[in-house]
């Protein structure tokens, strides 16, 4: 869809009901970096959901086993991923509910 429809608005409205009504507790969601502020943003002021932000500095001072398994919502960017395979082994073995992707058509 072309820029400015409302897609993030759009998945925001998804990722909150699927929390309120209990068939998602644990949200995944990727996006390019230039888009990681927009999406803390709006899931915060529009629909008052924390999202951890998630990049490759936190990932290696974390203390946990799994950082990503210590957060409900994470928003991880694709470009850092897709980078990183220790993030992504990590990533994947960490178990989401729900998978948001923006951009997907650069996949």
């Amino acid at each position: 869809d072309e820029v400015g429809l409302g897609k993030t608005i759009e998945a925001g409205l998804v990722i909150h009901r699927q929390l309120l009504s209990g068939r998602a507790n644990r949200v995944l969601i990727l996006v390019p970096e230039n888009l990681q502020h927009q999406w803390l943003v709006e899931m915060r002021r529009r629909f008052n959901l924390h999202v951890a932000l998630f990049d490759a500095e936190r990932f290696i001072e974390s203390d946990a086993s799994n950082p990503f398994e210590d957060t409900q919502l994470a928003l991880v960017s694709l470009e850092w991923l897709g980078e990183d395979e220790k993030a992504q082994d990590a990533l994947f073995a960490a178990g989401w509910d729900l998978l948001v992707v923006d951009e997907a058509h650069h996949l």
